[in-house]
């Protein structure tokens, strides 16, 4: 048996325990640091309880997740609650009150301070031209920005509608207006 001593290894820092490992590991696979030989020492650490209370109750998903790293980004321990529940069964939100967003009590204020806060202004200095054109954006021939979905793939998506039978295999044909090029997102010129 071998284990971590290493004091910044994740096992110990975020976890509170020393990492054990059989005989053949060389290495801590968490840190990389070289391992010592024999069981690890007891740490006589207390497990620390934390009381979570709920800051914020999300109907989706994606709005818990970014309240979350909006609170961790803050340096405030966030924690969420039913995401899986209301993953798997979105009708139970409401039932259930939401997808609860946790942390701890001595913290709770400070994190709905932070929840109401209104950051939306940071995104009007965030240029729309600064962002990479997609690949459906730009013809590859001539670098012209004037592409549409090609012709036909138009003309079969609304053959499918019509039918009542999806047809996604053509979405991902374009065509550029200035030059007439023809290509493929996923395999290049066609």
């Amino acid at each position: 048996m071998k284990h971590c001593e290493f004091s910044e290894c994740p096992d110990l820092t975020r976890h509170g325990i020393i990492g054990e490992y059989l005989d053949h590991v060389e290495r801590c696979p968490k840190c990389g640091h070289s391992l010592e030989e024999g069981p690890a020492p007891s740490l006589d650490i207390p497990p620390a309880w934390v009381e979570l209370v709920p800051v914020a109750s999300c109907r989706d998903v994606a709005v818990a997740h970014v309240q979350r790293a909006a609170l961790d980004s803050a340096g405030i321990p966030a924690f969420i609650q039913d995401e899986h529940l209301v993953g798997l069964y979105w009708t139970y939100s409401q039932a259930i009150g939401g997808i609860r967003v946790l942390v701890p009590l001595d913290r709770a204020s400070e994190a709905q301070r932070i929840l109401k806060e209104d950051r939306s202004s940071v995104l009007h200095d965030i240029s729309e031209a600064s962002l990479p054109p997609a690949v459906n954006e730009v013809c590859p021939s001539c670098g012209a920005e004037t592409v549409q979905p090609a012709r036909i793939a138009r003309r079969i998506k609304a053959a499918s509608l019509a039918v009542g039978i999806p047809v996604t295999f053509w979405s991902d044909r374009f065509s550029c207006l200035p030059c007439g090029h023809r290509w493929s997102a996923a395999d290049g010129a066609v």
